[in-house]
């Protein structure tokens, strides 16, 4: 369901509904390893850049935190009552960003797994309208969401 790029260590990660995250080799273009943890799918990845720490969310309400080099999860972060829909780390900051279906956004710090900031996004759309998606708008230090009606928009500054 994603993929991402960890050049440095000549990675690409990707994700899937099959709840597994697979580690491929740029160079040879074969799997280097496969992760398993996650009881439901996988649907975002990122990479803290900063702290070599790979974070994943999907149909659960936890996130997965795992170092790259080690086979299994390294902590669970606990935190949203809803499925997660979004993750963003970003690349010179302990920061990342964790959204769920709710609209539930939580910033969090990766050195030691704690909340520093929780945010509810609320707007116009249906209540039955479920975040779908998320992106984090580094040009305008923005958090935008979306629902199959409306985008919200929601400054974040790091």
């Amino acid at each position: 369901m994603d993929m991402l790029d960890i050049t440095e260590l000549s990675l690409l990660v990707s994700c899937s509904l099959d709840r597994t995250i697979k580690l491929w080799d740029i160079r040879t273009g074969a799997v280097s390893e496969n992760k398993t943890g996650h009881l439901k799918g996988v649907t975002n990845i990122a990479y803290s850049k900063g702290h070599k720490t790979l974070l994943s969310v999907g149909c659960e309400k936890d996130i997965y935190v795992w170092n790259p080099m080690c086979q299994h999860v390294v902590h669970r972060i606990q935190g949203h009552n809803n499925a997660l829909c979004g993750i963003y780390a970003f690349d010179n900051s302990p920061e990342v960003i964790s959204i769920d279906v709710s609209g539930k956004v939580i910033v969090w710090d990766v050195r030691n797994f704690k909340q520093v900031q929780q945010i509810k996004l609320t707007g116009e759309s249906n209540e039955h309208d479920r975040i779908n998606t998320f992106c984090y708008d580094e040009y305008r230090s923005q958090i935008v969401a979306a629902t199959r009606g409306e985008l919200f928009y929601l400054k974040y500054v790091q």
